[in-house]
C-alpha cells in the first residue's frame, strides 16, 4: 500500500511526521531540481517512506555530486548526511501537504528551520507553482467513494400520467453519471471493469421547489 492509500485520519497516526526539521546545503538551482523530482515521485508516483532508501540515495546521486556509483562507497560520510538531509525535505513535502499548507505557512516553517533567504525563495516559488496540484493528488488518491462526471438536465410536459391532473405539467429531466475514484480504480480486482454508472430521474414542480429551498 502506498502513503496516499489510507485515510487522512491514518496519515495523522503515522510517526512519520514526527519532529519534522528540514534543512539542505544545496544551493538554488539543485534544491529547485530536486523538490521537483521528489514531487513527481511522491505524489504522482507510488512513494512508501518506510521504504525509500533506493530513491534516497537516487537523489544523492543526482543532486549531491556523488557521480559514478563506486564513487558513493568511498564517500560514505557525506552520503550519509546527503540522506539525512533528503529525508527532512521528503518529510517536510508530506507534512506540508498533509496539513495543507499555504505558502506562508511553508517559507515560515522553512525560516524556522534557518534555511536561508535563497533556499526559501526556492520554496516560495515551488509551492506556489506545486501545492494545489500536490493537495488535490493526495484527495484523489485518498478518495474511495465515487464522483459526478456528468449532469445534463431539460424541461419538459408530462405527455403521459395516471392522474389526469398531472397532464402538460412542466417536469424537470435529469441523467447523473459518475466515476469511480481513482483509488478504486487502481484496484486490480475491477481495473479491466466499467465501473461508471448513470441514473435519470424526473422531479415535478413541487419537487424542484423544495430542492431549491433547500440549496
Amino acid at each position: 500500500i502506498t502513503l496516499f492509500q489510507t485515510s487522512r485520519h491514518q496519515l495523522e497516526q503515522l510517526n512519520y511526521f514526527s519532529n519534522v526539521t528540514m534543512n539542505s546545503t544545496l544551493d538554488s538551482r539543485a534544491l529547485s531540481s530536486l523538490l521537483i523530482a521528489a514531487e513527481k515521485k511522491i505524489f504522482h508516483q507510488s512513494f512508501d517512506p518506510n521504504n525509500a532508501q533506493e530513491f534516497y540515495q537516487s537523489l544523492a546521486r543526482s543532486y549531491y555530486a556523488y557521480g559514478q556509483e563506486d564513487n558513493v562507497g568511498e564517500n560514505s560520510v557525506l552520503l550519509s548526511s546527503a540522506l539525512l538531509e533528503i529525508d527532512s525535505i521528503i518529510k517536510a513535502l508530506l507534512f506540508a501537504a498533509k496539513e495543507g499548507w499555504d505558502t506562508n505557512a511553508f517559507c515560515s516553517y522553512a525560516r524556522s528551520c534557518s534555511m536561508s533567504n535563497d533556499q526559501i525563495k526556492v520554496i516560495e516559488n515551488f509551492w506556489d507553482k506545486e501545492s494545489r496540484q500536490i493537495i488535490t493528488s493526495i484527495y484523489e488518491r485518498s478518495r474511495w467513494r465515487s464522483s459526478f462526471s456528468y449532469l445534463s438536465w431539460r424541461l419538459d410536459v408530462k405527455v403521459m400520467s395516471k392522474d389526469s391532473n398531472d397532464i402538460n405539467e412542466p417536469v424537470a429531466l435529469f441523467e447523473l453519471r459518475t466515476k469511480p475514484s481513482s483509488l478504486a480504480s487502481s484496484n486490480s480486482a475491477i481495473q479491466n471493469k466499467d465501473t461508471s454508472s448513470s441514473a435519470c430521474f424526473e422531479m415535478d414542480r413541487s419537487e424542484l421547489e423544495v430542492l431549491i429551498q433547500s440549496l
